[in-house]
Parts: structure tokens; sequence; C-alpha cells
């Protein structure tokens, strides 16, 4: 029998997805012994019953553990008070500093978990300093303790970087769609009162300036006024990186456009409510490194995403033909607004058939409970 810890303290978004999945995956895990030390906001929002179990053990990270030192503090302490022989890392990035290796170094420890930054993507045109963080990170990933990295949505970067590190460590891991559509979902052209030929646009989830919301609210500056054709919706939290620029931006926009702003958590039921009663999605990340859950929301519906065309999101939405590939600038943006869309005919289906949670599950169960 081992022990695993499963930690993260990050207490939404996907992360809340993924420790759900662990949790159904421990509970029919009889023979092991499984910590979760997550924030509480994972069992109150993860709209999932974590309790413990004869197996399962809860350990609630406080909620002041945010800034880099204090998660890696807050892993240190968990891992010397529960003595586990294995960790699981919803990001694995979080053992990513000298302190952190070196305490771990201690610990007769075996590391796993999910890789979500793909430097490969960003490697020609990254600084010669970002360059060598990402060599010396690379170079932590072959130490003996880790035994496993679990690149997440990308199965030729795994590829790659076994080839080039000379290991098989990489793995790829499916991102994957854990809800279902719901069916009938709020009519948000009802509640907000759209008429049914207008086109709405819709930016949602956390809203950052990797993700190119500010981008957009620059594009919608340029564009001409559209009251009788196009609505806007954004709907998530807002950063507290971008909330000034966000908020001088939206009032502009109101000059012109017609916006609608829900700052704040949104359930998925009404997320789905969004999606649905939407057109196009805009996903003009800046990031292109990484994957987006939303992509696999807008496949439950056949609903069309805008993206930008370079790094793994761009190739996804190709791959699978999800929608329509962008430049992540305000220009770019803007032409695609402007143009006079026809509703692109989307299906979903492939997507979501190689995008299961089961596939994720076992996948990360084989590596970790044997």
């Amino acid at each position: 029998m081992k022990k695993i810890l499963i930690w993260d303290p990050t207490g939404s978004g996907h992360h809340t997805e993924y420790i759900t999945l662990l949790y159904l995956m421990a509970s029919k895990d009889k023979k092991n012994q499984y910590v979760f030390s997550i924030k509480k906001e994972v069992i109150e929002k993860g709209g999932f019953l974590i309790v413990e179990d004869t197996n399962i053990k809860l350990d609630i990270i406080p909620d002041n553990v945010s800034s880099p030192q204090h998660r890696i503090t807050s892993l240190i302490q968990s891992v010397k008070k529960h003595s586990p022989d294995r960790l699981f890392l919803i990001r694995i990035e979080e053992i990513l500093s000298i302190r952190a290796l070196l305490s771990l170094c201690m610990q007769n420890i075996e590391i796993q978990g999910i890789m979500y930054r793909i430097y490969l993507y960003e490697w020609k045109n990254e600084r010669l300093k970002r360059k060598l963080k990402d060599f010396l990170y690379s170079l932590a990933y072959k130490m003996p303790m880790v035994k496993k990295v679990f690149v997440l949505n990308d199965m030729a970067s795994a590829h790659r970087l076994n080839q080039v590190w000379y290991t098989n460590k990489y793995q790829y891991l499916t991102d994957p769609v854990t809800m279902e559509a719901i069916p009938n979902p709020q009519n948000i052209r009802v509640e907000l009162n759209i008429n049914d030929d207008t086109i709405i646009f819709l930016h949602c989830g956390s809203m950052s300036k990797r993700k190119g919301t500010i981008e957009i609210l620059k594009a919608l500056i340029k564009t001409d006024e559209d009251k009788n054709k196009r609505f806007y919706c954004f709907v998530g939290k807002v950063n507290d990186e971008i909330i000034s620029e966000f908020n001088k931006y939206i009032d502009l926009c109101r000059e012109k456009h017609n916006i609608y702003v829900e700052n704040d958590f949104v359930s998925y039921k009404r997320l789905c409510g969004f999606i649905n009663s939407s057109n196009y999605i805009l996903l003009p990340y800046k990031n292109t490194s990484q994957s987006s859950g939303v992509i696999a929301y807008a496949s439950l519906y056949n609903k069309c995403v805008a993206v930008s065309k370079d790094g793994l999101l761009g190739r996804l939405v190709k791959r699978f033909n999800l929608g329509n590939l962008i430049e992540p600038t305000e220009d770019s943006i803007a032409a695609f607004i402007q143009n006079d869309h026809n509703d692109t005919n989307i299906d979903g289906t492939k997507y979501l058939k190689s995008h299961n949670h089961n596939e994720f599950i076992q996948i990360i169960s084989n590596a970790l409970t044997v």
C-alpha cells in the first residue's frame, strides 16, 4: 500500500475539475491511501461531494497561501506532515525552485504532475534568460525523484520532449471534458433582451493579460458602432492585474457597442447558457504554449471559437475544425469581428470523443497507483 499526496494550492478553474476526477480515481482505489491537500473552495465549488473516506484524508490549505513563496512553504509542510510515498501535483511547475527541490530531495518520495506550459512553442522567440530557465527546469525534471511529467493536450510535444531529453518521463495527457451538455440551457438572449438575429461574441472564463482580454476591448474601440448588429458578453472573473484597464476600456466601448459584463465566478450551468446563446467565442490568448478548456465547452454546443493561430490552441482548433484562427492583436480581432459572418458549421463530436474524462483518469491511474 502506498500513501499518495495530491497537492494543489489553486481553488478555481480546471484545477477543480482535475481534482474531482482524481478524487473519483482515489475512491475506487482501496489498495492505496490518499491525502488531498487542497483549498476549501475546491470542496465548495467543485460541484461534487468531496469527503473523507476509509482511504482518503482531506488537508485544507489556508486561504492566504497564494504567493510563490507561501506555496512553496505549504508544499514542503504538506510533504513533511504526511510523509507520502508519492506526490502528485496538478501543476508540476510548483516544484521548480531551489528551495522546493532541495527539500523534496531529502524526502524518499516519487513525484508526478501535469505540465501546462509547453515551452517548445515559444522557444525561438524567447529571450536568453527565459531559455536558460526552461533549460534548468527541464534538468529538474530529469532528477530521479521525478517519475512522470504529463504533457497536457499535446501528444507531439510529449514525444518531442522525450527525444530532446533522452527519456520516457514525458507522457501525453488528454485535457478532459468533465461535464456534459446541459439540456435546454438558460436562454441568455431572453434574459438580456437580445434579438435572435443579433450576433453575440463571448469572452469567458478568467480574464487576464495572457487571455487577450485587453486586446479585445481595444479592438472594439477601433470598430464602428454596431449596436443593431452585434452584442458582446464578458463573463468571468477579471484578474486584479487588469481590472483598472478593463473598467476604463469597457466604459469607452459602451459608447459604441452593446456590452454585458459579469465579473464573478460563473457556475457551469450559467456558463453553458452563455455559450449556447452565443455565435462566436473569442480566445485570442497571448500565451501560445497552453491549451484552453473553453474549447471543450464550445464543442459541447458546436459553437465556433476564434483563437490565436500559433501554438497549441491554434493546432487543436485547426485539427478538430473548431473555428477560426486569428492573430492575438487588436487589429486582427477587429477585422474578425467586422467580417460578415455566416454561422460556421461546427461539429465538436470528434474532439469530445478524444477528450473524455475516463481516459484522463486511466492515464494517471496507470502511472500513479502501480
